[in-house]
């Protein structure tokens, strides 16, 4: 079954009134990246087409973007989760270090 594209418009002063056609998946994840960057979803995607502004398809864009932003955030979580797991590793370490000299 396939899903219903989901077109958005905004009217930018440089670039005008743009459309972009996109998944109900991508537009959650062009939601998510620009909540994380504190803009809406218009200020978003206009960065993004600022950035290249000679592009030819203005979705595959958007998409692209907002694809590399989450695996950016996969990468950082990852990055956290191996140093908490590090660190929770050393407590854990200690502790018992500890109950091994009280003992």
């Amino acid at each position: 079954m396939k899903k219903e594209a989901i077109v958005r418009t905004f009217t930018s002063p440089e670039l005008g009134r743009v459309a972009i056609r996109l998944s109900e998946t991508f537009w959650c994840l062009v939601d998510r990246a620009a909540e994380a960057k504190g803009l809406s979803w218009q200020a978003y995607v206009e960065g993004v087409l600022r950035g290249e502004p000679d592009a030819q398809n203005y979705t595959a864009l958007v998409r692209d973007a907002a694809a590399s932003d989450l695996l950016a955030a996969i990468d950082t979580y990852k990055e956290r989760l191996a140093r908490a797991r590090k660190e929770v590793g050393r407590e854990l370490i200690n502790k018992l270090l500890d109950d091994l000299v009280e003992a």
